[in-house]
């Protein structure tokens, strides 16, 4: 697929090479010769588009100058540019953060299969699916996997985020949608969602030092757990007061 910035359009095609096309006179503006076909949709970002063959990774100017390049079996993940990086999946069964700026590897997290999708960066966390179906969602800035979700269906869909909700498609036909869940009710100190009698004995336990008081439990907002809290959570689990 083209990508468009700034009256120009950047697509893969015969040769092989990228090509950047001007939008208004649909004129040839330049082409850059490259090492393997261009599968991938091109990214802009930067001051440079970045793009994927089946071996290398390239960032160019946007006057067609190479940049840098980094060897890189990418074939159909298109690379995704935030916060002065590049994430890409690779064939070799990574997720990758390259540096825009020269292209170093600033980290690599290895996943279950070979990544065909393309990731998504959004609310400093980057998405993306392996081709098996696992769904990973990452810390952007220093690679720790933050969760994992096997829909055991293929895939090489690219994620997509809107309103905090993430959605990925499978070839399945399928369609996937992941949200952070809301936090518990306060007052909820056994975590099951619900503020019950059950939470009021914690509470008191706590009060007496049977078990170690948590900040949870301190409704009155005293900055410690006594009974007064016990009898505030039992008042919520019967309606006759709001946390």
């Amino acid at each position: 697929s083209p990508a468009a910035y700034g009256g120009k359009i950047f697509f893969g095609g015969g040769g092989p090479a990228l090509y950047c096309v001007d939008v208004a006179t649909h004129t040839e503006l330049w082409n850059f010769s490259t090492t393997g076909t261009v599968s991938t949709t091109p990214a802009v970002g930067d001051g440079m588009v970045f793009f994927a063959t089946e071996e290398m990774v390239y960032a160019l100017n946007l006057n067609g100058d190479e940049v840098w390049n980094r060897s890189m079996h990418c074939r159909l993940s298109s690379p995704a540019v935030a916060y002065g990086r590049i994430y890409i999946g690779d064939l070799d069964k990574h997720l990758n953060c390259l540096d825009s700026k020269n292209g170093s590897i600033i980290w690599s997290e290895s996943v279950d299969g070979v990544v065909k999708s393309s990731p998504v960066v959004a609310g400093g966390m980057v998405y993306v699916t392996d081709y098996p179906g696992m769904v990973y969602c990452f810390d952007a800035d220093c690679g720790t996997l933050i969760w994992s979700y096997d829909t055991n269906q293929y895939n090489i869909a690219q994620p997509a985020v809107s309103d905090g909700t993430l959605f990925i498609g499978s070839d399945s036909g399928y369609l996937y949608a992941f949200r952070d869940p809301p936090p518990p009710p306060e007052g909820d100190l056994n975590h099951d969602w619900a503020v019950t009698a059950a939470d009021a004995v914690i509470a008191l336990r706590m009060a007496v030092g049977a078990v170690p008081a948590i900040d949870e439990a301190d409704l009155s907002g005293d900055r410690r757990v006594t009974s007064l809290d016990a009898l505030m959570i039992l008042q919520v689990a019967a309606g006759s007061i709001n946390a």
